[in-house]
């Protein structure tokens, strides 16, 4: 299994690049997309929520002008710096704090939504997605929601041959450590993600404390609502 701390530092790095920064900077104003919109329409008003992987506060502050209690997080400090500075121009209470996504550090139950847009392949192996996932249960509410999106791969490849050749090719010390669909984005400085298929997908999210409500598929960005089905602990 390769190492993830490793692993996690080539994600972490790339996301406080300037040129990184810069771009996440200039969709800060395109608030959300047609698709998030549609996949967010079961969200209760001004519910508490939680968004991981928030970068420069898109989501964030499009959801906090409609009256929502927002919470984000990343493990980019450039980007978490960004948004806050946003935020306070637009003169939003949101939260923000720099954080490892594999461990939340919050309480039980205390959002009504978690948003995961676009960030759940930046975490390696199964084993700490899925364990991921139980964190995110564990911080929602009972019944709540999880509202993911996320590239897949349907439509583009029949299967993870190429990316593994590109492995060989490039990451050779690495290829017998990574998980099937594990791979390397091409930036200039190699960034780990995980490749999904979207049957791959639906089964890891449905091996965790989640029952899948819906799901859609435009272009290449799934989207799937979820609600937590994680059992309310005696008090």
């Amino acid at each position: 299994m390769a190492d993830s701390k490793y692993l996690l530092d080539t994600v972490k790095a790339s996301f406080n690049a300037a040129d990184e920064v810069d771009a996440r900077a200039k969709e800060q104003a395109d608030g959300l997309s047609e698709a998030e919109r549609r996949m967010l329409r079961s969200l209760p008003p001004k519910c508490r929520i939680l968004d991981i992987g928030c970068a420069t506060g898109r989501a964030s502050i499009a959801l906090a002008k409609e009256g929502h209690t927002l919470t984000g997080i990343d493990v980019a400090e450039q980007l978490i710096e960004k948004a806050q500075a946003a935020t306070q121009k637009h003169g939003f209470a949101i939260t923000y704090q720099v954080c490892d996504p594999v461990r939340l550090p919050f309480a039980d139950a205390v959002f009504h939504a978690v948003l995961l847009l676009k960030t759940y392949c930046y975490v390696p192996t199964r084993h700490n997605r899925v364990a991921w996932l139980g964190e995110i249960a564990r911080v929602l509410k009972p019944n709540s929601w999880l509202f993911l999106s996320q590239y897949i791969l349907d439509g583009i490849l029949d299967d993870y041959d190429p990316i593994r050749e590109d492995n060989r090719q490039r990451f050779p010390d690495l290829l017998e450590t990574l998980e099937e669909g594990d791979g390397f984005s091409t930036h200039e400085n190699p960034t780990f993600i995980h490749y999904f298929f979207q049957a791959d997908l639906r089964n890891e999210l449905t091996n965790a404390p989640f029952q899948l409500v819906d799901s859609f598929q435009e272009e290449t960005i799934g989207y799937y609502v979820l609600k937590n089905r994680l059992p309310v602990k005696d008090v």
